[in-house]
């Protein structure tokens, strides 16, 4: 009997800490730096927490009136010292260019083609982020054009990180451009 009771109570505890472990957040969970996990973690969950008053901030509303102008404007820097730079030109009160890119603080450089075979040579995985990263961009600034606001942009699989400082970015630039 109380063998059994032992092991009831030991598959218990199993279960439990199973169940708990399976629960943590994923900033709670420890990873070997350098890796590529902590790369992709790291680039898919950075500035959130810094564009989600951004984003909010941003209206939908299309009665909003640009002055126009060309406009620069900056994003905070993520936790790896990345930060956004956009320049936009208003004509005729409507977003007629963007220019946006990333930097890497850390090593003054620009995020380019350039930047990622040379900053990642031995690890193809961050490569094929950043060129993730580069490609959404791209897509980011001609969606803005079209659509003519930033909420409305559709956000690129595989480069989220890119999109949460561009909708930072954004937001901060076109308040400058508000009427």
């Amino acid at each position: 009997m109380y063998k059994r009771v032992l092991f009831v109570t030991m598959i218990l505890i199993i279960i439990g800490l199973v169940i708990s472990g399976c629960s943590f957040p994923k900033s709670e969970i420890k990873q070997e730096s350098g890796s590529t996990q902590t790369l992709i973690s790291n680039l898919a969950g950075q500035s959130a927490s810094t564009t989600e008053k951004s984003s909010e901030e941003l209206s939908t509303n299309q009665s909003i009136e640009y002055v126009d102008g060309v406009y620069e404007g900056q994003s905070a820097f993520t936790s790896e010292s990345f930060y956004g730079k956009a320049k936009i030109t208003i004509n005729n009160g409507q977003i007629s260019d963007v220019v946006f890119n990333i930097y890497d603080n850390a090593r003054d450089r620009v995020l380019d083609d350039n930047y990622s075979k040379e900053v990642y040579a031995s690890s193809p995985d961050y490569q094929e982020q950043t060129k993730n990263e580069l490609a959404g961009i791209i897509k980011y600034n001609s969606g803005l054009i079209s659509k003519q606001d930033v909420n409305k942009v559709d956000v690129i699989s595989g480069a989220t990180w890119s999109y949460n400082i561009y909708k930072e970015v954004l937001a901060n630039t076109l308040k400058k451009a508000e009427k």
